[in-house]
């Protein structure tokens, strides 16, 4: 009873990993909105741009803009610090390769044309990131339900070899 629990708990948990990767894209989406629309609105630093999405409660989940903002204090130029925040949270995040790319790009783009443009790059960087969503979302759907069926099934057939 306790290994098929086991294996229940385990198709739980690799579900859940996929909800939270998608959960994670989204509120990548929305700091990349966030962004945009602040970029032509306002006439904030970038560090302030960041301040902002770290104090934001749905973006908290999304350390390295408080880490990236850190290292602009400390007076680190926001490409190299951008960089540092996203390897730094590389392991504390479920996202996926891929996933990554848009927030690379980003510390390409931020600061390193006026306002109008970034908005422009930030958009087609929110088209590339609605694509990884898409994926993470079709993922789940498919795979949420066959990782927690397997888990299960995989518990109980070891359960039964045990026997």
């Amino acid at each position: 009873m306790a290994v098929t629990a086991a294996g229940a708990g385990l198709g739980w948990w690799m579900g859940e990993r996929c909800r939270t990767r998608a959960a994670q894209l989204e509120a990548c989406d929305l700091l990349l909105a966030r962004l945009q629309s602040r970029l032509t609105a306002e006439r904030l630093t970038t560090r302030e741009l960041l301040l902002q999405g770290a104090e934001s409660p749905r973006l908290s989940g999304l350390p390295f803009l408080s880490l990236a903002a850190e290292g602009l204090s400390q007076g680190t130029p926001f490409p190299q610090a951008w960089a540092q925040a996203l390897t730094a949270s590389r392991s504390s995040l479920a996202l996926a390769g891929e996933d990554w790319t848009p927030l690379e790009a980003l510390g390409e783009i931020l600061g390193a044309a006026e306002g109008e443009r970034q908005a422009e790059e930030l958009g087609l960087l929110r088209e590339l990131l609605g694509e990884r969503i898409a994926d993470a979302r079709e993922q789940c759907r498919v795979k949420g339900k066959l990782s927690a069926s397997l888990g299960f099934l995989g518990g109980a057939a070891l359960g039964i070899l045990l026997i």
